[in-house]
């Protein structure tokens, strides 16, 4: 396989720094590097391989710093009422869509704050803004919001000054990428090698 390839074609939706542009460039002499900035609107939701696909808390292992417990989808309701913060960053799927919705606002402690860095169709939009207008959230960041690549925000939304809305960056960072960059590496190499890759999509699970 690699003797027959003169080129490969590499598209970055991010914003590549020149030190991944390297550890990319070095896996092999013929990768040629595209570098989209982050602006790319192509993406497909049912083939898009997330980096943490092969992570799981491990009963009995130590818990990662900053942690104090782990749990899994079934534990969501227990932690909702003593949770200051609630982040969402889970994949969107036929389970997870409108999985926030006015019972769990509703569950949610009084005066808590949801941040949303995954997909906005993971919440219901108009129990969110119910539980803004009534002051149970003291507010919410929003990363990502429903069609957000048709149309603008919920105008309910969008003029509230509790709400924060940004253009979909919440995966930029001047840290490291969780390991990305050196994992799409090893996986381009065992691509180029024939050999098995790591974090594949699971379809059945669908993500």
């Amino acid at each position: 396989m690699k003797a027959s390839m003169q080129r490969i074609n590499v598209l970055s939706i991010h914003r590549t720094s020149a030190e991944d542009r390297a550890k990319i460039e070095a896996v092999d002499p013929a990768i040629q590097l595209t570098d989209a900035g982050g602006w790319y609107d192509g993406e497909i939701r049912e083939t898009w391989p997330p980096f943490t696909s092969a992570r799981h808390p491990h009963p009995g292992r130590p818990l990662p710093p900053g942690f104090t417990e782990l749990g899994g989808a079934g534990d969501l309701d227990r932690f909702l009422p003593d949770s200051d913060f609630v982040v969402i960053c889970c994949q969107w799927t036929a389970e997870t869509t409108r999985l926030f919705d006015k019972d769990r606002f509703a569950a949610m402690k009084a005066g808590g704050v949801l941040i949303n860095v995954a997909r906005g169709e993971i919440v219901d939009e108009e129990a969110l803004a119910d539980a803004l207008q009534r002051d149970h959230l003291r507010g919410a960041a929003l990363d990502v919001y429903v069609g957000e690549f048709e149309h603008t925000p919920m105008a309910r939304l969008w003029s509230d000054p509790k709400v924060l809305i940004t253009p979909h960056i919440s995966a930029a960072s001047d840290q490291d990428r969780h390991g990305a960059i050196n994992l799409f590496c090893a996986n381009l190499r065992a691509y180029l090698d024939g050999g098995p890759l790591r974090n594949v999509i699971d379809w059945e699970r669908g993500y």
